[in-house]
């Protein structure tokens, strides 16, 4: 039957390759350290409550602003008015406002606006509070010289509503009145109180002066701008701070401060076309004076009557119609001229044009206006930006681009005009031609009259055009739009309860697992059978559990205890296991300590039990103990007597009190020579007596580690048990023991893990007290004597 069950595969204890995945091992192996769970999650909600209550909140402010592209300006009819003066159709480039917003000088600003340079801090007993627009006492910045105390951090300590007392490592210096100079060493200031001055401040007020350039380039750095989808024209830009109302301000500031230095730059267009206009009025004024000077003077030197005069009206209205068209081609060309000898200006390359040559010239016009738009944006582009900013190199080669283009329109406008001026005085020379007739008298006064319908003509379109410019500074409006302007009232986004809690829950768990795994890892001996299957290849017999009291012997005709059902049932796992009739078992273990002789006696006292008769044969001839288990004495006359010749074999066996069915042979007196006497032909006639006489021959045999005793016996034996002790066996041992499986030097060895926790399979609390104890095994000789080890260092080594 055993062999059938054998060449099925009925491997008792042996293992696939993959074991599954055991959920309840798994938690069983944590659950067992609830406790370390508890004092983790405890001390972690206690750490987190602390941090909570004292760490520095942070709020985030946000604004939505709406950047307006002049394109779509154009639909508004109001603007749409002075579009032709280059202000309101431009088209601006998103990324290029974001990096104007984010500017350092933008920023500062704002700073200076808001006073940010100087911050004021309550000193509390265990964390720091912003006290923004809530100090009880205030820098007077009238008689404040920055520069002399940027980097300066003084305390200050309120006695009353009219006197405080400076501060120096907690220990109170000189005493002042508000209003009265602080001296210090770098400089001077002012404190007077505030409207949020109470009878008594109770905390130490700490005031530093901070430089405003690195303030403005601190929050600048800190603002967060994006827009709120791709390809959309609205931006959300965001600012996180200790101090919620101080960001809100500090956001709807920079957009005040954006939407003013925007104004500012579209009307700076609009001055400079305003003073060049000036300057062409103020030329035209003289040269029409004197035009008109010259006429009157003409008219009184050669006494011209009413009629010659009605007659050179009459004339001069007959070629009204090609001197004005005359006269506007010549504004026109002295106006392109201008602008072209002003971006052609090598030594300012980078100035405003003047806007709007002609209403009629809508392409160059609108190439200006963008002109100037680039020109604007690369102003405020360089206060924040190195002249290797990748944002300006693209945008000076955009300008480039553009005047290029604008230098090619003008040339092709003034080949144009010229044209149209070339045939319109070819027209006008006719029609002097046809007018020759006049007397002379009356065709000078032609001619003068003509020159000054010229200059009238141009001095009008120059006066309509200054009043143009001058309403457009008054209608500039700003590129953007605030849709959501920030507001203060918000939660703090850091730190949140939420977040902390959960990371306080996961550190409790984490920790106690971290060192659970850690010990594990350090650990260098068998806990469970898993890992006897998963490294070894020899079959397990069974597991023995670790009893509760130190009794050597634990299995009785009526006990039913957990370790005793384990004896039974590897007595039944061994029943499929044993071929030979009567088995011969033979007992070892590594090293000493694991437990050999609990387990021979044990298991002879569960065949005994079984009404087999049983006899256990003590060949453990170095450090005898199996008659100590049985209340003998080892000493006495045993196997070595037998061997030597000098006992009979009835006298060398011993009834046990335990059970009729157990009898047992000690090893007594140790000899000077065990390896010879078991190789005695002495030691196999025993064996054969003991075959006919008995059921079952259990043999105590020696630990392998150090001794090759066992090995000598082989050959009598039909089954071998090797003793693995759950927390004492150390791993380096299963490769041997594996290697002496297969090489058979111990007869169809089969393993029995002893001494397991009633925690668990992954238990670390070993019992140490079965009474046995071996001086060999690992780093212990084997002639050394025992030692008991203190419960400290039992729980150290587990």
């Amino acid at each position: 039957m055993s062999n059938n069950l054998q060449q099925e595969g009925f491997d008792f204890g042996q293992q696939s390759d993959e074991l599954s995945f055991n959920l309840k091992a798994f938690l069983l192996r944590y659950l067992r350290y609830w406790y370390w769970f508890v004092i983790a999650l405890a001390a972690s909600f206690f750490l987190a409550r602390l941090y909570l209550r004292y760490a520095v909140p942070e709020y985030e402010a946000s604004t939505i602003l709406l950047i307006k592209d002049g394109k779509s300006d154009k639909v508004l009819t109001e603007e749409a008015i002075f579009q032709d003066l280059g202000i309101l159709n431009a088209t601006n480039n998103l990324l290029n406002e974001i990096e104007i917003l984010k500017s350092r000088s933008l920023m500062h600003a704002v700073v200076g606006k808001l006073n940010l340079s100087t911050s004021y801090t309550a000193i509390g007993r265990v964390k720091e509070s912003i006290l923004y627009k809530s100090s009880p006492v205030v820098v007077d910045t009238a008689f404040l010289n920055d520069k002399d105390l940027f980097g300066t951090t003084v305390t200050i300590k309120m006695l009353d509503t009219s006197r405080f007392v400076l501060l120096k490592d907690g220990e109170e210096q000189e005493e002042y009145r508000f209003g009265e100079f602080v001296i210090l060493e770098n400089g001077n200031f002012k404190l007077q109180r505030t409207s949020n001055t109470r009878d008594k401040f109770e905390f130490p007020i700490q005031i530093s002066f901070h430089n405003p350039i690195k303030i403005a380039q601190n929050y600048a750095n800190r603002l967060d701008i994006r827009p709120v989808k791709d390809r959309a024209s609205v931006i959300r830009i965001g600012l996180v701070d200790e101090s919620d109302q101080r960001a809100v301000d500090i956001l709807n500031n920079l957009v005040e401060a954006y939407n003013a230095a925007t104004v500012r730059d579209k009307n700076r267009v609009a001055k400079n076309t305003l003073e060049f206009i000036e300057e062409r009025l103020d030329f035209l004024t003289g040269e029409l004076a004197e035009v008109e000077g010259g006429v009157e003077q003409y008219k009184q030197l050669n006494n011209i009557p009413i009629e010659l005069e009605a007659s050179a009206t009459e004339a001069v209205a007959r070629l009204n119609e090609y001197e004005k068209g005359l006269s506007k081609l010549e504004i026109d060309k002295s106006l392109v001229e201008a602008v072209k000898s002003n971006i052609q200006n090598s030594e300012q390359p980078y100035t405003l044009l003047p806007a709007a040559i002609s209403s009629e010239y809508t392409e160059i016009n609108n190439l200006i206006d963008q002109y100037n738009q680039l020109i604007l944006q690369r102003e405020q582009l360089v206060q924040s930006a190195s002249s290797k900013n990748p944002n300006l190199v693209l945008l000076e080669g955009q300008i480039d681009e553009q005047k290029t283009n604008i230098l090619t329109s003008i040339n092709q406008l003034l080949s144009a005009i010229s044209l149209q001026i070339m045939e319109v005085e070819a027209k006008y020379t006719q029609l002097q031609r046809s007018l020759r007739s006049i007397p002379r008298k009356e065709r000078e006064l032609l001619e003068k009259r003509r020159q000054q319908a010229i200059k009238e003509n141009l001095y009008l379109y120059l006066l309509q055009k200054r009043e143009e410019t001058a309403m457009s500074l008054a209608v500039a409006i700003p590129n953007s739009r605030v849709i959501d302007s920030a507001i203060d009232g918000s939660a703090p986004i850091s730190p949140k309860s939420f977040n902390i809690y959960t990371i306080a829950i996961f550190l409790g768990i984490s920790f106690p697992i971290g060192i659970i795994l850690l010990k594990e890892a350090l650990n260098d001996t068998i806990l469970s059978s898993d890992e006897l299957k998963k490294h070894t290849k020899i079959p397990l017999a069974g597991n023995i559990g670790l009893a509760s009291d130190k009794k050597n012997v634990v299995v009785g005709k009526r006990s039913r205890p957990a370790v005793a059902e384990m004896f039974r049932l590897l007595r039944t796992n061994l029943q499929f296991m044993i071929q030979a009739s009567p088995p011969v078992i033979l007992t070892t273990s590594g090293a000493s300590g694991e437990g050999k002789t609990f387990i021979t006696v044990n298991l002879g006292m569960s065949m005994a039990i079984s009404n087999k008769k049983t006899i256990l044969l003590g060949l453990d001839l170095r450090k005898p103990k199996l008659g100590i288990y049985l209340n003998s004495e080892d000493s006495l006359t045993g196997v070595t007597n037998y061997l030597v010749g000098n006992t009979e074999f009835e006298d060398i066996i011993q009834e046990s009190e335990l059970h009729p069915n157990l009898h047992f042979i000690t090893s007594g007196p140790i000899p000077p020579n065990p390896a010879e006497l078991l190789m005695n032909d002495a030691m196999g006639q025993l064996i054969e007596r003991l075959k006919k006489e008995y059921d079952c021959i259990l043999i105590d045999s020696p630990p392998i580690g150090l001794v090759a005793d066992a090995f000598l016996l082989n050959r009598y034996v039909s089954n071998s048990l090797f003793i693995v002790r759950q927390g004492i066996t150390k791993k380096a041992v299963l490769p041997y023991i594996d290697e002496l499986y297969a090489q058979d030097k111990l007869h169809k060895m089969a393993i029995v893990l002893n001494g397991v926790s009633k925690k668990g399979s992954y238990g670390y609390g070993y019992g140490y007290g079965y009474g046995y104890g071996y001086g060999y095994g690992y780093g212990y000789g084997y002639y050394a004597d025992d030692r008991k080890k203190k419960k400290w260092w039992r729980f150290f080594r587990s």
